[in-house]
């Protein structure tokens, strides 16, 4: 019973997307009155004039359109393949992951994995779907060299979960000699820890082929590991479920130490956690925890065991221009964006209001953010760069039509989607702010 409570609750798991789309209800006031034309995103074009409002208000530069800016924001041509949200941006965010669809002779939808390489503009088609069949794209684990991914791709009902390794440099997929979830590169990029099907972690060797034989078992899942590969965090299961759900089983988060592997140390207390990433390596982990009562996430900082509770409250993971890890948490209550440091200390806020909420989308230099509000009623969706509270907010870019947000952890590339629409764009937000920033 223990063993199947496990697998359930990391199958549902690994078919978890997390999103950064946010809707709102009004729009940003500004000084300026625009004149329109049309323009080839299927956008109106926006440009400014000098008739300024007749009552005072603060003074907002003018709106841009994004269309005059092609090699900025753009429709990669994919041809007859249609992106999905299940969408995953590389570390470096020179690669993405998704699932797509095309329509075969019968017009039938058949989906597939793909691999998008932006700096060669080269979509390569990574795996092949049944007609009519539902597959899900669970989070890719990538080497750190960004040589090799494992591509998660799996039918809806599937029970073998066999991973598959897609090698860039070979441009080859192939599958793994065993099935697994929530696999982890170690920092060498040599060995593959996972969750096998009998719910322990075992670690595979690239070099050898072979499943490494470990004299002791470790019961767990959602491994991760320290740089220096002495150490792993992983979710240990304690086979309690006082809720008797489905997915009510609770679990702690272990440190193993690989020369003390007859010691485990609890850094956090039984709860219903479900996955453990790093935010900033060896400094901060992401711990998402909940699933029947809603969805929860936490910050530990490894190097004092503390833990930063974020409740429901939307995380989003970005990187300063100069590299560093800057969680950035989004308060629906209060319309709030609050900006943390390394040591999750409050540094900067930018107020929203509740009512025009904005996603964040990429930190950019002097305290300045760059977000994503959307006009439901006019069925716009803006731009803005924002100070914190206090400072106005300045519009710098329109689109017509919502659009879902998924943003590159360094905040230098978004993926755009238009599902009514069925398009797809890329944004590249630190070209677009050298430019008009």
């Amino acid at each position: 019973m223990r063993k199947t409570a496990i697998l359930l609750c990391i199958i549902a798991l690994a078919m978890f997307v997390s999103y950064a789309a946010i809707g709102c209800d009004n729009q940003i006031p500004t000084t300026t009155s625009e004149s329109t034309t049309s323009s080839p995103t299927g956008s109106e074009t926006l440009a400014p004039t000098t008739e300024t409002s007749s009552e005072p208000t603060a003074t907002v530069p003018a709106v841009y359109d994004l269309a005059a800016l092609p090699d900025i924001f753009y429709a990669p041509d994919f041809s007859d393949v249609v992106p999905t949200t299940e969408f995953y941006w590389s570390p470096s965010a020179d690669y993405c992951l998704f699932i797509g669809y095309v329509k075969n002779e019968k017009q039938q939808f058949v989906a597939a994995a793909y691999l998008y390489d932006l700096l060669r503009d080269r979509l390569v088609k990574l795996t092949d779907g049944q007609a009519d069949v539902n597959y899900y794209l669970a989070e890719p684990a990538w080497s750190p060299d960004e040589t090799k991914v494992i591509v998660p791709f799996y039918e809806f009902t599937a029970a073998d979960l066999t991973l598959q390794l897609y090698d860039l440099v070979k441009d080859e997929l192939k599958s793994l000699p065993m099935s697994g979830t929530l696999p982890a590169f170690s920092s060498d990029g040599q060995q593959l820890a996972y969750t096998n099907d009998d719910g322990a972690i075992s670690f595979y060797n690239f070099a050898s082929g072979d499943i490494q034989s470990q004299d002791y078992t470790i019961i767990g899942y959602s491994p991760i590991w320290f740089s220096n590969m002495e150490k792993m965090l992983y979710i240990a299961p304690t086979g309690n479920n006082p809720s008797n759900l489905e997915y009510g089983w609770l679990s702690e988060v272990w440190l193993h130490d690989f020369q003390a592997p007859d010691v485990e140390t609890v850094v956090m207390a039984e709860s219903s956690y479900h996955r453990i990433r790093w935010l900033s390596q060896d400094k901060l982990v992401l711990v998402e925890s909940g699933m029947d009562d809603g969805f929860y996430s936490a910050i530990l900082n490894t190097g004092n065991l503390s833990v930063t509770d974020l409740g429901e409250n939307r995380l989003t993971l970005l990187k300063t221009w100069d590299q560093i890890v800057s969680p950035v948490v989004m308060d629906y209550e209060n319309g709030t964006i609050r900006q943390f440091d390394q040591q999750m200390k409050e540094i900067n806020v930018y107020q929203t209001s509740a009512d025009n909420i904005v996603a964040a989308i990429s930190l950019l230099p002097g305290s300045q953010l760059l977000g994503l509000s959307q006009v439901t009623a006019e069925n716009k969706c803006y731009l803005n760069i924002m100070s914190p509270t206090g400072a106005a907010s300045r519009k710098i870019a329109f689109y017509a039509g919502d659009l879902y947000i998924i943003t590159a952890a360094d905040g230098s590339r978004a993926a755009c989607f238009d599902q009514e629409e069925s398009r797809f764009y890329i944004l590249k937000t630190k070209e677009l702010y050298s430019k008009i920033g």
